[in-house]
């Protein structure tokens, strides 16, 4: 196959959605010969700062003169980002060649009723390909969970990170908060470390019982201390532990929290033998780069666009936002999930907001009517809000709206097209 047929296979395939479970993805791994087995892993639960922690962690390693494969999903940028090998994504020819021999092997498995789905698929593909590029360190993201997630087949690993544990995808993961940090540590290995930066009583004793009992050492991310920059720009210095006045390349204040939990998982690889420098960290930290996280696309006016998409991910969006500028009210641009906590979402971020375009995520069934969110927004909270269900007019309209600055979250799925107007189409 072609990079085009291998796009449509995917999507043909990708209509069967997520099915939580291992049992797909180990028999598609068997009939590959498990190339996850040549692999030496960093594997990442959580559910939000997982892609920052990993993006420090190869940045750090990078860094150091290591091969490092990462996998990252679902994309945000370009379809060929989930899979990346130092840093930049795998080719269109390599991604051909692997999806399409996990394709046979699939259609292999039909003939037992087997099928797994897309998130398996791609995952199958990215072992694949960072086992013949015999990369050094594999940097694996979890999709959804952790316990039954397709990227959960690792025997042993060399560090597992578990980021901040928040309600999110409840559906899949359980109502409360303990049964998604049970579902999170599931990732926790015998004998293995693990990092983890949750300070929420019940979530740190779940995962303390379950490296407790496979006997996993447990590091417990430590606080770090934010420095005074005195720029007028959004900037970032923080010190942890031995390393002082650090300088982040991600600027929400949340990302000290990330940066620490990479440190850590990179401490324990230099504890076990791996060359890694103290400047391959500071260096690493300071040029980290992962898009849609507190990002700045654009100067006058100031447009900035997050993740946020949960109530925890839009309390450390507010948080950042008085961070570096007070009580001062933004234009907000919002496109959200009609899956997601929407309530929750905005009664965490609207005091800060003057006026608010709400967008929908085009040809996504998961995304929430425009109209019913502006509707809550109004009610709710007593502001300005306008439904847009073009994408370009929406951008456009609050582009128009915005006195000074405006802040983009929501979903993560409209920043590609956010970025694009706005360097295509918006005239000042």
């Amino acid at each position: 196959m072609d990079y085009c047929d291998v796009q449509k296979y995917l999507d043909s395939v990708g209509r069967m959605g997520s099915v939580p479970g291992l049992t797909s993805i180990k028999a598609l791994l068997l009939e590959l010969k498990n190339p996850e087995k040549n692999l030496k892993i960093i594997h990442i639960a959580g559910t939000n700062g997982k892609g920052s922690t990993g993006a420090f962690i190869d940045k750090i390693l990078t860094n150091a003169g290591l091969t490092t494969g990462r996998y990252s999903s679902p994309a945000v940028m370009e379809p060929l980002e989930i899979i990346r090998i130092n840093g930049k994504n795998i080719g269109c020819e390599d991604f051909s060649e692997v999806v399409t021999e996990v394709k046979a092997a699939r259609e292999r498995l039909a003939e037992d009723n087997i099928y797994p789905t897309r998130f398996e698929v791609e995952t199958a593909s990215a072992f694949l390909f960072f086992s013949r590029k015999k990369v050094d360190v594999a940097i694996i993201e979890c999709g959804m969970g952790g316990l039954l997630d397709a990227t959960n087949v690792f025997e042993e690993v060399l560090c597992s990170v578990i980021t901040s544990i928040s309600m999110d995808h409840t559906d899949f993961l359980g109502d409360t908060l303990e049964k998604i940090a049970f579902n999170k540590a599931g990732i926790i290995k015998a004998h293995c470390p693990v990092v983890t930066c949750n300070r929420d009583e019940a979530v740190a004793k779940i995962i303390e019982q379950e490296a407790a009992l496979k006997k996993a050492p447990l590091i417990q991310v430590k606080d770090a201390v934010l420095s005074e920059t005195g720029s007028q720009e959004p900037e970032l210095i923080f010190s942890y532990e031995e390393y002082e006045n650090l300088k982040c390349g991600l600027k929400g204040i949340y990302q000290t929290v990330n940066a620490a939990a990479a440190i850590e998982a990179v401490k324990v690889l230099k504890n076990s033998g791996y060359d890694i420098s103290d400047d391959n960290i500071r260096d690493g930290i300071e040029n980290t780069y992962w898009p849609g996280r507190f990002e700045i696309i654009h100067n006058n006016p100031l447009v900035i666009t997050d993740g946020a998409h949960n109530p925890d991910g839009a309390r450390a969006l507010s948080e950042t936002l008085r961070y570096y500028f007070g009580n001062k009210k933004h234009t907000f641009l919002i496109g959200i999930f009609k899956d997601k906590d929407i309530y929750g979402i905005l009664d965490e971020i609207m005091d800060l907001a003057d006026n608010v375009i709400v967008i929908e995520t085009p040809g996504n069934i998961r995304a929430a009517d425009c109209e019913y969110v502006a509707s809550i927004i109004k009610e709710r909270y007593n502001i300005n809000a306008e439904p847009f269900k073009d994408v370009k007019d929406g951008v456009l309209r609050c582009l128009e709206l915005c006195t000074d600055s405006v802040v983009t979250f929501g979903s993560l799925s409209n920043i590609k097209r956010i970025k694009e107007i706005i360097k295509n189409d918006y005239r000042r």
